[in-house]
């Protein structure tokens, strides 16, 4: 008999056994078992979580259960809500190691040129750019600054894709001076 567990059903359980031939053997604990967490795809932190500066470079971690090698793209927006317009919105391909920077108003992605891409909130570092995995997760490294005109506080949301979207998620705060 294969029996599988819901995701909420983790953590350590007791194994309880009864037989009925006429007669009630009443249930003995007969063994345990550790339910292990399921791993769900999607986002699961960016370091540093919080800080100010101009510039930055980040550390953005994924997990899917299919391994780290099944998630295609990550998307990470940084700005005060969640919007593709007027904000740092960045693209990850990992099939080509691959950056991209919405344009302003958040329509069409930008190329890098020269080793680096830009809008009127952000730029990137192209050449900068490095993705490593290990078991389920990925790990994605990007240099980002941040241009004068795009001071305040911020929110970082990310994302994953894996043929299936994890939904987006605040995993870090920024403050450009």
């Amino acid at each position: 008999m294969v029996v599988v567990f819901q995701p909420a059903f983790n953590g350590a359980k007791n194994i309880y056994m009864e037989i009925y031939d006429g007669q009630d053997s009443g249930w003995q604990e007969k063994g345990s078992w550790t339910v292990s967490a399921v791993a769900n795809l999607g986002p699961v932190s960016v370091a540093p979580a919080s800080g100010t500066g101009s510039s930055q470079s980040f550390s953005f971690v994924f997990t899917d259960p299919k391994g780290y090698g099944s998630i295609s793209s990550i998307s990470v927006v940084i700005a005060p809500t969640l919007t593709a317009a007027g904000s740092c919105y960045l693209y990850y391909a990992r099939a080509n190691n691959g950056i991209y920077l919405a344009n302003d108003s958040g329509t069409a992605w930008l190329s890098p040129k020269n080793g680096a891409v830009q809008n009127s909130q952000c730029s990137v570092n192209a050449q900068a750019v490095s993705a490593s995995g290990s078991g389920n997760n990925l790990t994605v490294n990007l240099a980002l600054s941040f241009l004068p005109a795009y001071t305040g506080a911020k929110n970082v949301y990310i994302q994953a894709y894996d043929g299936q979207d994890s939904g987006w998620a605040q995993k870090g705060t920024w403050v450009v001076p």
